[in-house]
């Protein structure tokens, strides 16, 4: 009987430290930031219904990020982003900034709100690890066309981005 209870203990210790990492992992509360996003038809039978996403900064060309691209496009490259806001948009009576790419580095950054993707060899294109979407198969955004969603995205301690949801423009 001890040893269950031990074992009992030692997960419940171990999924509340994980629960605390995950929520403390995330930027601070009201650091919501909006992408914008250029959706693909895909289906899946084994994973199930998603949307697949590009983004209009995976193909940045401001600052230094078509010259590192060429640079390091034999091998994987980490990159970092930094991001600004370029435009409003009102969301359900809500007026909410688009972000777009200002500048590139290859180096951790120094101050502004950065993001962190990376650059496979062969490919022109930063990815970071948000392309893809599971929703349920009766959300009327699995049928979404390109322009008409954004991505809502935090960026976490570790300059990942996390997508949090997709909202429609309504246009």
């Amino acid at each position: 009987m001890n040893k269950l209870k031990l074992t009992l203990i030692i997960q419940l210790l171990f999924f509340t430290g994980w629960g605390i990492y995950l929520l403390n992992s995330v930027a601070p509360e009201g650091s919501d930031i909006y992408l914008e996003t250029e959706p693909v038809d895909p289906r899946d039978m084994i994973s199930g219904t998603y949307v697949a996403l590009s983004y209009k900064i995976s193909n940045p060309i401001k600052g230094d990020c078509r010259r590192l691209l060429q640079k390091y496009r034999r091998r994987k490259v980490n990159f970092f982003i930094k991001l600004s806001h370029s435009k409003t948009m009102t969301i359900n009576n809500k007026k909410v900034y688009i972000y777009d790419v200002q500048n590139c580095e290859n180096h951790p950054p120094k101050g502004g709100l950065w993001a962190q993707g990376a650059s496979y060899a062969g490919t022109k294109r930063i990815t970071y690890g948000i392309e893809k979407f599971f929703i349920n198969e009766n959300n009327p955004l699995k049928d979404a066309k390109s322009g008409e969603v954004l991505a809502k995205v935090k960026i976490d301690r570790y300059h990942k981005l996390r997508l949090l949801d997709l909202e429609s423009i309504g246009k």
